[in-house]
């Protein structure tokens, strides 16, 4: 006896997802770019308030914490973030005008 395999893709018609629009992509970025400046200033904060010696301090640390904390806020709020590109985006997308379906 032989089991001939279930062949799901053709069985099933393909229904692939709508694409977003050119607008919702921009709203989307601008929430992730909104997100990630407030994520970076509060690092920038943060570093503010800590107590550290003046051994390690200096422009150039400054300079290269500061686009650690950038890269560190771009990539969190383009992945686990804290959910505040959502919200941006779900507000501002009552707004974006509707395309013909």
């Amino acid at each position: 006896m032989t089991i001939s395999p279930i062949n799901t893709a053709s069985s099933m018609p393909i229904d692939p997802a709508p694409r977003p629009s050119r607008a919702e992509t921009q709203l989307r970025e601008a929430a992730q770019g909104f997100e990630a400046l407030f994520i970076q200033q509060m690092l920038k904060s943060a570093r503010e308030t800590s107590f550290e010696s003046e051994l390690m301090g200096g422009h150039a640390v400054e300079t290269s914490q500061s686009m650690l904390d950038r890269s560190l806020s771009e990539t969190g709020a383009s992945r686990a973030g804290l959910g505040l590109a959502d919200a941006i985006e779900r507000q501002f997308a009552a707004v974006l005008p509707r395309r013909a379906e």
